[in-house]
């Protein structure tokens, strides 16, 4: 979106419809664009104001990853609440985040795909209080509060337009903050609907934070943001990284080094990399990933997306995919123990096909080298 040319549809629950012209003001003024908000209930209903409504559209109420899919396939750039909680999960990675809506159908939503969000496991929590009754979810807060919870994502139009207010009640009841905090998910969206005004291509990175890794106190956890969106490169790194998970819906690629390093990278362009033994190693990775990204976003300007066949073999790969095209002589000629083993070292990039001699060597496996050949090469080399 740019220079305010392109109209920014917003979409709530119709159980939020007296709020939309107080909440078209507030989304307006929290990203400086022209804002249309619609009250929709039925997923019909919402397919077709998609296909009528103006540029980029976004969803204030969860749907999953599967309907975000759906939706997404159908060509329409489209955003959901989904996709500002893993967001948020990426850049408070070592905090717990309760995620508070007054609406039953969200709640449902989160309580079913939360476990899908989380970077860190038990990291978020859903909570539903009933509608204007501020006094009982400050009484909920201050019960999560105890159980190490220290951030509050608002996740429903009513409560994130009386957030001030949350938070004066809070300080009232609880008295001091004791290191709670609250996140408006307007601030959220400004940043991931932000990314349509970055440059085209990614140039650079920037570490943003540095924490203690929760997995191993030995080590760190880095946040850092590449300079641009990654949704057009996520596809191609999926390609390239034959070990990393993709949920597409989601804008999410992850994986884990040779070194045991979990790298997490978002399509708002926020990347994660945990257990890492220092900064320096870090903006070690972000600069390989970085020179990566940027051959990918070259090969999606010229040729376009993956195709479906492309990803389709992509997502079928894996451990025993590879295992039964190796000849499964368990020669040793590789240098591992068993044919399995030397799959395994394939898919995370340790082993190359070359040091199969049995496979390159006889001609019987031809038709199985050509084929493994085909789907551990990668679009980037």
């Amino acid at each position: 979106m740019e220079g305010g040319s392109v109209i920014l549809t917003v979409f709530v629950r119709r159980e939020y419809e007296d709020l939309l012209d107080e909440f078209r003001q507030a989304v307006k003024c929290f990203i400086n664009e022209e804002v249309q908000v619609e009250a929709v209930d039925e997923l019909e209903d919402l397919k077709h104001r998609l296909k009528e409504a103006e540029g980029y559209s976004f969803l204030f109420f969860f749907v999953g990853p599967n309907v975000l899919s759906e939706l997404k396939k159908a060509g329409k750039l489209v955003g959901s609440l989904d996709e500002l909680v893993i967001h948020a999960a990426g850049v408070y990675t070592n905090e717990r985040i309760v995620l508070l809506t007054t609406s039953r159908h969200d709640e449902n939503v989160l309580s079913e795909f939360k476990a899908i969000y989380e970077v860190t496991p038990r990291q978020l929590d859903v909570l539903r209080v009933e509608r204007g009754n501020l006094k009982s979810l400050i009484d909920e807060l201050k019960r999560l509060l105890v159980l190490g919870y220290n951030k509050a994502l608002l996740c429903s139009p009513d409560l994130m337009l009386s957030s001030k207010d949350v938070e004066d009640l809070f300080l009232e009841v609880v008295g001091v903050r004791r290191g709670f905090s609250f996140i408006n998910a307007l601030d959220v969206l400004q940043d991931v609907v932000g990314i349509r005004k970055k440059p085209s291509k990614p140039l650079s990175f920037e570490v943003k934070r540095i924490l203690p890794c929760i997995a191993d106190s030995t080590k760190l956890r880095v946040i850092a943001e590449i300079n641009a969106s990654l949704e057009r490169v996520l596809p191609y790194l999926y390609l390239h990284f034959k070990s990393s998970k993709y949920l597409e819906p989601l804008g999410v690629l992850t994986f884990t080094t040779t070194r045991d390093e979990m790298i997490s990278m978002y399509s708002s362009g926020k990347v994660c990399v945990v257990k890492v033994e220092s900064e320096s190693r870090a903006k070690e990775i972000l600069s390989e990933l970085l020179r990566l990204i940027s051959k990918a976003h070259d090969l999606a300007s010229k040729r376009g997306q993956p195709n479906e066949e492309e990803l389709k073999a992509r997502r079928e790969l894996n451990i025993m995919s590879v295992y039964r095209l190796l000849p499964k002589t368990n020669c040793g000629a590789c240098g591992e123990q068993n044919c399995m083993a030397f799959a395994a070292k394939l898919l995370s990039g340790e082993a190359k096909l070359s040091m199969c001699r049995p496979l390159m060597e006889q001609p019987r496996f031809k038709e199985a080298r050509e084929k493994l050949n085909a789907v551990l090469s990668s679009p980037l080399e």
